[in-house]
Order: structure tokens, then sequence, then C-alpha cells
């Protein structure tokens, strides 16, 4: 998956997403849990309550903002996988 994600990544920022699923309710609720504060989700949570299907309406540089799995490296994500090693 990371490697997958990586390769997504290098995409032109502009480049529109067509997700082959439509977890983006579940992605939403998962990514708040880990990124509370990142207004990006936020955004991503009015898309939702706009939009029952997101398929097309994001791009490359949203999921950079928003996607938890594409954001391994923000120290927000890194500690909400490993607290203790930040304290």
């Amino acid at each position: 998956m990371h490697a997958a994600l990586s390769k997504l990544g290098a995409l032109p920022d502009e480049t529109i997403v067509y997700n082959g699923h439509e977890y983006t309710t579940g992605n939403v609720k998962f990514a708040m849990s880990v990124e509370p504060d990142n207004p990006a989700i936020a955004r991503l949570a009015k898309l939702v309550q706009e939009s029952k299907v997101t398929t097309g309406l994001t791009t490359i540089g949203d999921e950079k903002e928003w996607n938890v799995f594409m954001r391994l490296d923000s120290h927000a994500v890194k500690y909400a996988v490993v607290p203790l090693s930040y304290s």
C-alpha cells in the first residue's frame, strides 16, 4: 500500500482522483481520529456531506493533505501511531 500511494503521490497535485470504492465517510472518521485538528479533513467531511459519491471530486493534492496513509511523515500522524515515543 505504501509503495502504491508513493507512486500516486508522485503524480501532479492537480491529478483528479477516480477511486474504485466509496469509503470516504469511513475515511473521514478514521482520519479525524488520527488528526482531529487537520483543516483539510474538515474540508473532506464537508465534501462528504454535500456529495454522497466523491469519486472524481478530489485531487492527488487533496489526498496529500487529508489521507493519513499519504501523510506518514507528518508529526501528528506519527504521534497518533506511537505517542509514547514523542513524549
